[in-house]
């Protein structure tokens, strides 16, 4: 009876430790330490995703505030030309520089033409303006 007993003892003690350290080591690698499953949980959760929205939409927001701040070139051109006759040209061109107290234009027009109405009459090399 005491043989069986060492015999059992020395077969099985041995492969009873191996089995208890691979337990351990499978336990750790499928143990999700709190790191990762609250970074999983940032990610993945409807609810933090949802308390993310407020923070974009305000960031979207300050991004277009500050867009109203660029400034914009135009232009505007106009003419009439009938039966080989140049009756009129109109030409405005130049830029809107919006301010907080207001907006800064800086433009310049060349008007010209046979029947060119007096009150868009300019100088035949142009005039310039600047604004506030």
């Amino acid at each position: 009876m005491f043989y069986r007993f060492l015999l059992f003892a020395l077969c099985y003690l041995p492969n009873a430790q191996t089995n208890a350290q691979t337990n351990a080591q499978t336990d750790a690698q499928t143990t999700l330490p709190i790191a990762a499953f609250l970074s999983l949980v940032e990610k993945e959760s409807p609810l933090a995703k949802q308390a993310d929205l407020p923070l974009r939409r305000a960031d979207e927001q300050k991004r277009m505030a500050r867009g109203g701040y660029d400034p914009t070139v135009f232009s505007y051109f106009d003419d009439k030309f009938f039966k080989q006759k140049d009756y009129y040209t109109l030409s405005t061109s130049g830029v809107k520089i919006p301010l907080p107290i207001g907006e800064a234009k800086i433009g310049y027009d060349i008007n010209n033409g046979a029947f060119l109405n007096p009150e868009a009459a300019t100088p035949t090399s142009g005039i310039a303006a600047l604004g506030v």
